[in-house]
C-alpha cells in the first residue's frame, strides 16, 4: 500500500503540491481574509454613520443656540392658554362670567358637563342668559372669538313681549389638548414653526391683547358674586 502511494505521489507530485497549496490558500481566504474584509467594511460603515450623526447633532446644537428662548416661551404660553393641556374648569367659568359682564348679558344658569358634545371636545358648558338682543349676540360672538378655543352650539332664542329682553339657551363646547406622553429623540429633527403656525400665533396674540383690560378681573375668584363683608351691617 505504501509502495502504491509512493508511486502515485512520485507520478503526480507535480500536480498534487500545487493543488494542496491552492486548497490551503482557499481555506485561509475563507476563514481569515473574508471575515477581516467584512469587518473592515462594517467598521467603515459604522464610522460613516457616526460622522453623519455627529454633523447632524452639531447642526441641531447650532439651531438650538440660535432660538430666542424668550420669544419661544411667549409663544408656548400663548398656545397653552388658548388650548390648555387639561380641562381647567375654573378658568372657563371666569372667562364666561367676564364676557357676560362686559357685554351686559346676565347669566341665569351655568352647568358643566364632562361628556363631550362633539368629537375631540373636552367638555361642554350649558348656559342660559338674558339681556338685550345686542348684548346676547355680542356675548356669543365674544365667546367664539375668545383666546381660549370654544365653540357655541345648540342655541335656542326666546323673546319677551313685555320688555323686549332676549333669553338664550346654548352650549359652549370647550376644547383642550392633553400634553404628549413622549418627546422627540435626540436624533430627530428639530421641529420648526411653519408660516401657517406663525399666522395662527399672531392672531391669538392680537385676540389676547384685545380682550385683556387692566380693569377687568383676572381670575375666576374675582368674578364670582361677593356678599357683604359684615352681614349684620
Amino acid at each position: 500500500m505504501k509502495t502504491q502511494i509512493k508511486e502515485f505521489y512520485g507520478k503526480y507530485r507535480v500536480f498534487i503540491y500545487p493543488a494542496v497549496v491552492s486548497v490551503a490558500s482557499l481555506i485561509i481566504i475563507i476563514l481569515v481574509l473574508i471575515p477581516q474584509i467584512q469587518a473592515f467594511i462594517d467598521g467603515r460603515s459604522t464610522l460613516e454613520d457616526a460622522n453623519q450623526k455627529s454633523k447632524f447633532l452639531e447642526t441641531k446644537a447650532s439651531e438650538l443656540s440660535n432660538i430666542d428662548s424668550e420669544d419661544l416661551s411667549k409663544k408656548l404660553s400663548l398656545a397653552v392658554s388658548s388650548l390648555p393641556t387639561d380641562k381647567d374648569y375654573g378658568s372657563i367659568i371666569g372667562i364666561i362670567q367676564r364676557i357676560g359682564s362686559d357685554t351686559g348679558a346676565r347669566i341665569v344658569s351655568l352647568s358643566i358637563s364632562s361628556g363631550a358634545a362633539e368629537k375631540n371636545v373636552g367638555f361642554s358648558v350649558q348656559l342660559t342668559v338674558i339681556g338685550l338682543k345686542e348684548s346676547v349676540d355680542r356675548m356669543i360672538e365674544n365667546i367664539e372669538n375668545s383666546p381660549r378655543i370654544m365653540k357655541v352650539s345648540n342655541m335656542e332664542i326666546s323673546t319677551s313681549r313685555t320688555d323686549g329682553a332676549v333669553g338664550a339657551d346654548f352650549v359652549v363646547n370647550v376644547f383642550y389638548e392633553p400634553a404628549p406622553k413622549t418627546l422627540g429623540s435626540i436624533e430627530s429633527e428639530l421641529p420648526k414653526f411653519s408660516q401657517a403656525d406663525e399666522e395662527i400665533l399672531a392672531r391669538l396674540a392680537s385676540t389676547s391683547l384685545s380682550t385683556t383690560s387692566p380693569s377687568s378681573p383676572t381670575g375666576p375668584s374675582q368674578l364670582l358674586p361677593r356678599g357683604k363683608a359684615n352681614p349684620f351691617q
